[in-house]
This record gives structure tokens, C-alpha cells and sequence, in this order.
């Protein structure tokens, strides 16, 4: 999936996790700080566009061994 905002504007996140296992997480990373940041731990989390460009913003669930990732491509456009 994808989205956009502007240098400065934030988009709220939302990951859905079927059958979670007790004492899982869900963590939020960037893969492009100078584009957006992420914060959140848990389902949902909040990214800020930093600079123009785009980047994939990642939520990883991690259950002991099990470990799944997804993606989201954010858009940031200049002001």
C-alpha cells in the first residue's frame, strides 16, 4: 500500500495482526529517517514527513521464532 503527505504532516498507521500470540509486539522503523520517521509500538503509530522523497515505513511482529514484516511506501512532498 501507499500514502502521502507534506514536509511536516503526519499520517496515522494501522497494522492488523490475525491470531496474536500472548507477549508479541509490534515495532515501527523507517527506512529513511530523512524522508519520515516513525513512532509507535503496537498497532497503530504516527509518521512524520521529515524531507521530500519517498521511503518504506515497516512494521515488524515478532513472537519468539516468528517474525513477520509489512510494509507501507510513504510519499513525503515539499511544502
Amino acid at each position: 500500500s501507499s500514502a502521502s503527505v507534506n514536509v511536516g504532516g503526519q499520517a496515522t498507521l494501522t497494522v492488523t495482526v490475525v491470531n496474536p500470540l500472548d507477549g508479541a509486539g509490534v515495532s515501527w522503523t523507517s527506512r529513511s529517517p530523512a524522508v519520515a520517521t516513525v513512532a509507535g509500538n503496537g498497532i497503530t503509530a504516527t509518521a512524520t514527513g521529515a524531507g521530500a522523497g519517498t521511503t518504506y515505513l515497516v512494521a515488524t511482529y515478532a513472537a519468539g521464532p516468528v517474525v513477520v514484516q509489512d510494509s507501507v511506501q510513504l510519499s513525503v512532498l515539499a511544502p
